[in-house]
């Protein structure tokens, strides 16, 4: 026959039980004893708040919304053709594809803040489980070739962790 177990708790679970204990407690003290409103910028600590801490009829319009606006989009294809009829702003005249498979776009009318890419499934040679999309501001790794005058961005492309060229979407802001 088997014996029924010892129902002791361990020390850890008497140290946990205790901990929440004094937590709900601080809590406890803290909701009934301090007045509304009474905690105000000095007591909230940076980046502490959340959405539901914040009156959205309070806050202020942000002041450089304009430059999160997509200023500029194409569609690339994986010899660094840009397909007009699907870009805006951008041509081919403005992407080069070098050896290292990077696509290095200069000479671009506007001042790049970011971008979004993303593979193009569409493409040929596209399997949709192991293709990547980077995109880098300016030409951080030298990918760009000497003479690309005004390398303002880089989007590199991979299949399976190989970089190669793969047709892409970029959108910059």
């Amino acid at each position: 026959m088997l014996r029924m177990k010892s129902l002791r708790p361990s020390p850890a679970m008497l140290v946990a039980c205790l901990a929440l204990f004094v937590a709900m407690g601080g809590a406890a003290y803290a909701a009934t004893t301090l007045a509304a409103n009474s905690v105000g910028t000095k007591q909230v600590k940076n980046n502490s708040l959340t959405g539901k801490d914040i009156k959205e009829s309070k806050l202020a319009s942000v002041p450089h919304a304009a430059s999160a606006r997509p200023i500029a989009y194409a569609r690339v294809k994986g010899d660094g053709t840009v397909i007009a009829s699907k870009s805006s702003h951008i041509t081919s005249a403005n992407v080069s594809l070098e050896s290292t498979s990077a696509f290095c776009f200069h000479n671009l009318p506007f001042k790049v803040h970011g971008a979004v890419v993303g593979i193009d499934y569409a493409a040929p040679n596209i399997d949709g489980l192991t293709d990547a999309a980077e995109f880098s501001l300016g030409d951080p790794y030298g990918d760009c070739a000497p003479g690309t005058p005004n390398a303002q961005a880089e989007v590199a492309t991979s299949q399976n962790g190989n970089f190669q060229p793969l047709g892409f979407f970029v959108v910059f802001y």
